[in-house]
């Protein structure tokens, strides 16, 4: 595995105690934050780059020069451009440094002040067909229908991202038995414990089968088992969906094949 670094230029901070980005640049590229690039070596295994290869070039989440500010004195986002392409790419940094922001403007639900956002298959952020079927967003605060039970919770995340309704049995059954939800099938999911409902969380997200997954703090105050489940799924077939964490947790930095940093964007 490669590391390509790149260099930052100086920020100049807003006196507002708001935390922003510096601007960091590459090319003909604007960044906020620093960024990381890796590939895999010529040992990769002969799967991973064979799903890799069968991707279309045009499978990329696109930000374009966007910015963003919930209101007009301190803008989080300043011209940032970034691709997201096929694997995992984790955004990194402490709470309130813009990771749930961004994955939000790339869900479509913020809209952002100025810059334009590309989906991998051409569909607006904003539209119906993208929120249904192109993209899947797992909260931090799990959000799952409280009164449903675990397998309920899945079936209507694959009827609302209109899957067929033979798809719906084997997927539910092989995400239910990898996340070991077996026992917890038909447990209503206000009965579930924190590290139970982070696992069903992740399962709804995954039924919709979507090309791009955003996951908030995934592994959030989770003990290491949880979090050896939630990591051996996330990665099983990352080649062939974009998938973007939000993650304060060291434990996931090993998954990612781009990295962007967002601890340097806290001032001194």
């Amino acid at each position: 595995m490669t590391l390509a670094k790149m260099s930052s230029t100086s920020a100049n901070w807003n006196s507002s105690p708001t935390r922003r980005l510096p601007n960091v640049k590459t090319g003909n590229s604007s960044w906020r934050g620093s960024t990381r690039s890796t590939t895999s070596s010529s040992s990769a295994s002969a799967t991973s780059s064979s799903a890799r290869k069968t991707i279309s070039k045009r499978m990329e989440l696109i930000c374009d020069n966007i910015s963003f500010a919930y209101n007009r004195d301190v803008p989080v986002f300043q011209n940032f451009s970034h691709a997201f392409k096929p694997g995992i790419t984790v955004l990194k940094g402490y709470s309130g440094s813009g990771k749930t922001t961004l994955l939000k403007l790339l869900a479509g639900y913020l809209k952002v002040s100025s810059g334009r956002i590309t989906t991998p298959t051409g569909a607006k952020v904003t539209s119906r067909r993208y929120h249904r079927r192109d993209v899947a967003y797992m909260f931090q605060g799990i959000n799952l229908l409280p009164l449903m039970s675990v397998e309920r919770n899945l079936h209507l995340a694959a009827e609302m991202a209109m899957l067929p309704r033979r798809e719906w049995k084997p997927r539910c059954e092989s995400l239910i038995q990898d996340l070991g939800l077996t026992e917890l099938r038909h447990r209503r999911a206000d009965k579930l414990s924190g590290g139970q409902a982070q696992r069903a969380a992740l399962a709804r997200t995954l039924m919709k089968n979507a090309p791009t997954i955003l996951l908030d703090e995934p592994t959030s105050g989770l003990d290491d088992g949880n979090t050896s489940i939630i990591k051996k799924l996330v990665t099983q077939d990352a080649a062939q969906r974009i998938c973007i964490i939000s993650t304060h947790d060291s434990r996931l930095l090993e998954l990612a094949d781009d990295l962007i940093d967002f601890d340097h964007s806290v001032p001194c």
